[in-house]
């Protein structure tokens, strides 16, 4: 069954995304991907990252960490675009998650 596109504006097309995201979704995809995307949805809701490196003995929350600063001072409607456009990329490698429904 082929997905239809739809032309949601900005900011809705992200919301989307990230509820499709948040629904379940992560699971199916790599730490890699996961740690890209939530570094992209921090930027988005906070901006870039002010935070203090978390100490060395949590792996996890150093990796968030570092995927978030990474961005350094991304535009909000970029990191967007971004969002949306990894969870694309999941679709054209074949992991079947319908995501182009919204996009």
């Amino acid at each position: 069954m082929q997905s239809v596109p739809c032309q949601l504006p900005y900011p809705e097309k992200y919301e989307a995304a990230l509820a499709f995201f948040r629904d379940g979704l992560s699971s199916s995809l790599t730490d890699e991907t996961q740690l890209i995307l939530y570094g992209l949805s921090q930027q988005v809701a906070v901006g870039p990252c002010t935070q203090k490196k978390p100490w060395g003995w949590n792996l996890t929350e150093q990796a968030k960490h570092q995927a978030w600063a990474h961005l350094g001072k991304m535009d909000r409607m970029e990191a967007m675009r971004l969002f949306v456009k990894t969870l694309e990329e999941e679709e054209v490698r074949g992991r079947g998650l319908g995501v182009r429904i919204w996009g």
